[in-house]
């Protein structure tokens, strides 16, 4: 069902992505810099390429739930079907987003959307791959209150098309829904570091849940967007595991075997204090702050340009032929994804991890 979607939404996403890109470069905004789109680019792409194998299994649970627990069954046809489900999905999503931000292992899944130091509409498919892994859990209620496989798939789409637009600069604040529903503006506050937007603004589409339970901000002074422990590398495949290998790396530092389970589900950023001390790690200045940009010759830009081409052309066969490869075949179009993802790092840094 959701590469259905997938099939018609990238070429318009892509077509999206360009179009910024130009509108940047003709006002001269600076909202793009080869280096880091590829990278958000390519970490979509393996975002696309591990959910070919992790949604089924996924699909088939809700499945499963709906067909043997649902306490009602909600006509996928009738409109009050169709906003009780929005409705729902929006309140489960707001917590499952929240969560990813204030719980370590969680945290884990949601970085790599975060990590980009530019906003714009590339940094908007920079998502987690596993992410959606992690929020699943979450949402598996809504097979049990009725809500369709199909309507519930309908309702991923619509979160997810729906936010996309709202990376970007290009667009100032919108006077009469700020604070009502989400905006660029309510977005780039989520993805702001500045002191006062850490941790806000995590609604799908109303601000309604963030101003209820208190997370609401408006933006105010410029935003500074990326991550406090910065990832100052180009590799997208690593940027899937960077922060739960730091997790790990914790866990066999510190002594206590409490520390050791407990990490995973502190808040986010917390570590044992022997942990710490062993491990200093650097975090962002604020005050100072200069964006991650090693300059590329023009050599290593084309070399990187051609080597994601190539990747896409792999990706785009799992999503247009995914029912007609066999797993096989999908498996070895992933590792090669993969190994590519690495490739590119070391081809625009002229190094590994």
């Amino acid at each position: 069902m959701q590469y259905q979607y997938l099939q018609y939404a990238m070429p318009v996403l892509f077509t999206l992505v360009i179009l910024e890109a130009l509108y940047s470069k003709y006002k001269g905004l600076g909202l793009y810099r080869l280096n880091e789109s590829l990278v958000s680019l390519a970490c979509g792409l393996f975002t696309i390429t591990f959910e070919v194998f992790a949604k089924a299994g996924m699909i088939a649970l809700y499945i499963a739930i709906y067909q043997s627990f649902a306490l009602l069954h909600w006509a996928d046809n009738q409109w009050q079907s169709w906003l009780a489900a929005l409705l729902v999905y929006d309140f489960i999503y707001y917590w499952a987003h929240r969560y990813s931000h204030e719980i370590n292992f969680m945290w884990g899944g949601h970085v790599p959307h975060h990590q980009s130091e530019d906003y714009n509409l590339a940094a908007a498919l920079r998502q987690g791959a596993l992410q959606d892994l992690m929020h699943w859990p979450l949402f598996l209620p809504m097979a049990i209150i009725g809500f369709s496989p199909e309507l519930f798939v309908a309702q991923i789409m619509i979160s997810k098309f729906t936010q996309f637009p709202l990376h970007t600069q290009a667009i100032g604040k919108l006077p009469w829904v700020e604070g009502i529903l989400n905006t660029p503006s309510a977005h780039r506050v989520h993805h702001g570091i500045n002191n006062g937007y850490i941790d806000k603004n995590h609604g799908g589409l109303t601000m309604l849940w963030d101003r209820l339970f208190g997370t609401y901000a408006a933006e105010e002074e410029e935003v500074i967007y990326g991550v406090r422990k910065p990832y100052h590398s180009y590799n997208a495949f690593w940027a899937h595991f960077d922060w739960l290998a730091l997790l790990w790396q914790d866990a066999r530092h510190t002594r206590r075997w409490r520390d050791k389970l407990k990490l995973w589900f502190m808040p986010t950023g917390w570590r044992p204090e022997d942990a710490q001390k062993a491990l200093p790690r650097e975090r962002v200045d604020l005050d100072d702050f200069v964006k991650f940009d090693q300059p590329m010759s023009n050599q290593r830009r084309w070399k990187a340009l051609l080597l994601f081409v190539v990747l896409m052309m792999l990706g785009s066969c799992l999503v247009f032929f995914n029912v007609e490869l066999s797993w096989a075949v999908k498996g070895g179009i992933a590792v090669m994804i993969s190994l590519g993802l690495w490739g590119m790092d070391v081809v625009m840094r002229g190094r590994g991890r």
